[in-house]
């Protein structure tokens, strides 16, 4: 596999997970409202961290907000890379 599909099996991959993740924090129910807690990594270095309580619809949702824009921030930047020529010879040329 070359390194773009590589990447971008990753990239979905991750998304996939982040947001099965979010779902199971999100309706497990402690005190018979919604609660959540614990962190969700939507990228290396940008964990998301919350806690239990009213607040916690609002960070699931901001959650799922952040994980789309990594999401299409990452398409934005490996289809360029998907449409450039893989080599500056052409194939007639290097008999």
């Amino acid at each position: 596999m070359r390194a773009e599909e590589i990447g971008l099996a990753l990239i979905f991959t991750g998304f996939v997970v982040i947001f099965a993740a979010a779902a199971i924090l999100a309706f497990s129910s402690l005190t018979g409202e919604l609660s959540v807690g614990g962190c969700i990594a939507v990228a290396v270095p940008i964990p998301i961290c919350f806690g239990a309580g009213s607040e916690a619809p609002l960070l699931v949702l901001i959650s799922y907000i952040v994980s789309l824009a990594f999401f299409i921030i990452a398409l934005l930047i490996l289809w360029p890379l998907r449409r450039s020529p893989r080599g500056s010879t052409p194939r007639a040329a290097r008999g």
